[in-house]
């Protein structure tokens, strides 16, 4: 969320400047960027997960119950990644109505996957936890198709899918402060 908090800033200025070339080369970078984030975050997670559970002494009866609601948690990151930039990129471009429209689906979104999986299917934290995943991947759907329908500046061509190191390390350091 707080990466996604810089590259609003980034969006807002390029868009602000009316610099639609540069907003969809930030478009493009933010993606690099948050695939190189979110798979350092999913591995160090799935690699880590029974040594953190160990050290902040998660009782062992509770360590399947856990594990199976992190894994789902690790394996949204990806969804939740692009939900959180896109609705910044919404943001940035002043249609917070429309992200918080989509924030509010979601959440309705989630409590209707809860009641489904956990109370009528029975699946318990596994359900709760894919309930969450596939909301943050219904919310990341929802964003990405309104802002490439409303603010088709944001549309990326193939011109913009150049990698640059000096745009990746702004979009670094806007992102890690």
């Amino acid at each position: 969320v707080g990466s996604c908090t810089g590259l609003s800033v980034l969006f807002a200025r390029y868009y602000g400047m009316e610099d639609y070339k540069r907003l969809r080369k930030q478009h493009f970078i933010s993606l690099i960027f948050g695939f190189l984030l979110v798979s350092v975050l999913c591995l160090s997670g799935f690699f880590g997960m029974r040594g953190i559970l160990y050290l902040i002494h998660t009782p062992a009866n509770l360590l399947g119950y856990t594990s199976t609601y992190l894994l789902w948690v690790f394996l949204s990151l990806p969804a939740a990644f692009l939900y959180n930039m896109y609705a910044a990129a919404l943001r940035s471009s002043g249609d917070t109505v429309a992200a918080l429209i989509i924030l509010a689906a979601a959440v309705f979104s989630n409590l209707l996957l809860d009641i489904f999986l956990v109370a009528h299917l029975g699946l318990g934290i596994k359900g709760a936890a894919q309930a969450t995943a596939f909301t943050q991947l219904i919310s990341a759907v929802l964003c990405l198709c309104y802002l490439l329908h409303a603010h088709p500046e944001f549309v990326l061509r193939k011109e913009d899918l150049k990698f640059d190191k000096s745009s990746l390390n702004t979009t670094f350091q806007c992102s890690m402060v």
